[in-house]
């Protein structure tokens, strides 16, 4: 991928208000940010860090040799994910771990206020301040905060694998590096497997992806030791759990659509008064995505392979555009990836990259298309969201506009890597 990523006629941005955006926009995601991480650290169980409470006993359960997989209904994760996340979470009591993740979560927030202004071609400090408070106003961001999802920490790790990868010669400490930097991305491979092909087909990045799959298969290998099964037995467990969360999840979950014609059996007498009071609402859409429409139509068993169908097609595509600039393929890696399969609300952030991908082009090459993109992109992903905020039929009018707007955001940058990639072969 050679080098699109700018035609060097950077435009400076002349757009009022910019001040007056920004303070709201800070004003935003102070209040938002703030409630989310109250979440995270202070609010009850259960309804407080939710997801890092699961994580926390799945890996405290995993390093005690116990079948995770068998005995847990929400261990969708591989097992090499349980090695990376013991660090933070192995430490024998909730709390302590919340804490840990508050931190890191701080920390994570940091890197990307700062990576996202830098990369988004902003000019002029009015502009890169405006930049810098985008990401806090998003409901994506603060919903990985508040549930303790792993999302914000994968979206920094791609951000900062950008200016490595851009380089024309690197070391090997440079590309370790970059596959250190992808492995901890890879803790929800759902959200990062389509990046590793933008890794794969970079200029120079057939080590860094080669070193990448030896960590993975390396911490695949030290996962499964505490279980007494081997590395293989074990993928073929999460393949099996995670297919199971994932129908579940795309029929009833978060990311579903729901029919009120179908009802689950074989559940827990509170989950079937929960499904069915939520039912009773009629057909409610949570997510647009590969998985949800599928088992919409009435074929779940067949979501996996649809996934696996869409991942070989665009590592076609990418592969035929891998001159194009990193940063609008990741764009477009962003919305495939969120279609691709199922998921919730605050898998969301990852789309960070489209938005970055979109404002850089309007800001470096004065894009009013881009623009507008990227004006309609924030408004549907500010906080709070309305998918919890608003009444059912306005909640399914929104996800389908939102819907609309992920997708003409990626057939922008598809079009785009196309000019870019063609530009870079002459």
């Amino acid at each position: 991928m050679r080098g699109a990523e700018s035609d060097g006629s950077e435009v400076p941005a002349r757009v009022p208000g910019l001040a007056a955006a920004t303070v709201g926009l800070l004003a935003i995601g102070a209040a938002w940010v703030g409630y989310q991480g109250w979440r995270l650290l202070l609010q009850p169980l259960p309804k407080g860090a939710i997801d890092l409470k699961l994580r926390f006993r799945e890996v405290a359960l995993w390093f005690q040799g116990e079948p995770v997989y068998g005995v847990r209904a929400d261990a969708v994760y591989p097992p090499a994910s349980y090695a990376i996340l013991r660090p933070v979470l192995d430490h024998g009591s909730l709390p302590l771990a919340r804490w840990l993740w508050g931190g890191l979560t701080v920390l994570a927030l940091i890197a990307l206020c700062r990576r996202f202004a830098a990369e988004s071609g902003a000019q002029g400090k009015a502009a890169r301040r405006l930049a810098m408070v985008v990401p806090l106003a998003l409901y994506p961001v603060g919903a990985t905060i508040g549930n303790g999802q792993v999302g914000l920490l994968i979206a920094v790790c791609l951000l900062l694998v950008l200016p490595l990868l851009r380089r024309e010669e690197r070391s090997l400490g440079q590309d370790g590096l970059i596959a250190l930097l992808m492995l901890v991305a890879l803790v929800k491979p759902s959200l990062a497997a389509f990046f590793f092909l933008v890794v794969l087909f970079a200029k120079g990045g057939l080590r860094p992806a080669a070193l990448t799959v030896a960590g993975y298969g390396l911490l695949t290998w030290l996962a499964s030791l505490p279980q007494r099964k081997g590395p293989f037995e074990l993928l073929l467990k999460w393949k099996d759990r995670s297919q199971a969360g994932s129908i579940w999840g795309a029929r009833f979950g978060e990311g579903a659509i729901i029919d009120p014609a179908v009802r689950p059996s074989h559940l827990p007498q509170v989950a079937q008064e929960r499904i069915a009071e939520q039912m009773e609402r009629g057909l409610v859409i949570k997510s647009i995505n590969l998985h949800s429409l599928v088992s919409y139509f009435g074929q779940p068993r067949y979501s996996f392979h649809a996934s696996f169908v869409l991942l070989g097609i665009f590592a076609v595509w990418l592969f035929l555009r891998r001159g194009a600039s990193l940063l609008t393929l990741m764009g477009v890696t962003a919305v495939v990836t969120l279609f691709a399969g199922y998921h919730a609300w605050y898998d969301h952030v990852i789309l960070l990259l489209a938005l970055l991908a979109l404002l850089r082009v309007a800001w470096t090459q004065d894009s009013r298309p881009a623009a507008v993109l990227g004006l309609l992109l924030v408004l549907f992903l500010l906080a709070p969201g309305g998918v919890y905020a608003l009444p059912v039929a306005w909640s399914n009018a929104y996800v389908v506009g939102q819907t609309l707007v992920f997708l003409a955001a990626g057939v922008f940058l598809a079009r785009r890597a196309a000019a870019e990639h063609a530009q870079a072969q002459r």
